[in-house]
């Protein structure tokens, strides 16, 4: 489980809309789609184009703290390619079966050829087209962190799916994303995120903390808002890695990949500060048990 699962727990998910029960999305009007999908994967192009944007903002802004890669945990540690497959006994030692051990070799070499056009593409902008290929060999590897244990098997990279996360890229616009002094790529919240089985956001903006979603719809859904108030409290607790303890998320938001559009609300338009305090410490205790 991790905060995405946690805040659909029932009782959680009715203490958040209780809370905040206002969605602050009022946008004047909705702007059109520039980037319809190219293909119909879905989950795949959104994962992946979530590397791309934080490869992009990097190179936006080259002091950005970065963490691993989930891709890059995935691949250092066999037990996430257990999958349905049986762990056998040969020489005394207890090991994957051949084909689990050729998944994770192959991880591990995809990891690093994507590591490898990242630093070229951050040092001159060259090698842009291979990274959309590696993205979305990475981002095969992230359901296994998410969910381990479940099946795996490669598979390669389509045609249509490059197509659609370079139209994702032609629509993004700079400004957006260059910050003044803070930017952080995949933020983590300390021991706060273990709070919940494991947290990490998409981007923090300086103030603002985003996430990124690839979707037709211009909306937002309410578990949307209430993951963006989960990672709001994690911060509130332990803060943001790589981030001075006394820097506070002003903002929150969600980056539209489709449609090109960064929106984002004030915290204080939705948080109470006096009613805080026991909101986090209903979160903790609740955290703890689900989690225990």
């Amino acid at each position: 489980m991790s905060l995405t699962s946690f805040i659909r727990v029932s009782d959680v998910r009715a203490r958040l809309r209780k809370e905040f029960p206002v969605v602050p999305f009022r946008p004047k009007t909705e702007p059109p789609m520039q980037a319809p999908p190219l293909s119909r994967n879905y989950s795949l192009v959104g994962n992946a184009f979530d590397y791309l944007l934080r490869f992009h903002v990097k190179r936006l802004n080259p002091g950005a703290h970065e963490s691993e890669w989930i891709a890059e945990t995935v691949a250092s540690h066999s037990q996430y390619f257990d999958g349905n497959r049986d762990w056998i006994f040969t020489g005394g030692k207890i090991r994957l079966d051949p084909q689990g051990e050729r998944d994770q070799r192959r991880a591990r070499l995809v990891v690093k050829e994507a590591r490898r056009h990242h630093a070229a593409f951050l040092r001159n902008g060259s090698g842009a087209e291979n990274l959309l290929r590696s993205a979305l060999l990475l981002a095969q590897l992230d359901p296994l962190l998410r969910a381990s244990g479940i099946n795996f098997s490669w598979r390669r990279a389509d045609l249509a799916d490059v197509r659609d996360l370079r139209r994702l890229l032609s629509v993004v616009e700079p400004r957006h994303f260059r910050t003044k002094r803070v930017c952080v790529l995949n933020p983590r919240f300390g021991e706060a995120s273990e709070l919940v089985g494991g947290a990490d956001a998409d981007l923090l903006l300086d103030g603002s903390l985003i996430e990124i979603k690839t979707t037709k719809l211009f909306e937002v859904k309410r578990e949307w808002f209430d993951q963006l108030l989960g990672y709001y409290l994690l911060s509130r607790l332990d803060g943001i890695e790589g981030v001075d303890q006394r820097h506070r998320v002003t903002r929150l938001g969600i980056y539209f990949s489709r449609h090109g559009y960064l929106w984002t609300f004030k915290v204080q338009e939705v948080v109470d500060e006096r009613r805080l305090p026991a909101m986090a410490r209903w979160f903790v205790k609740r955290a703890s048990r689900e989690f225990s």
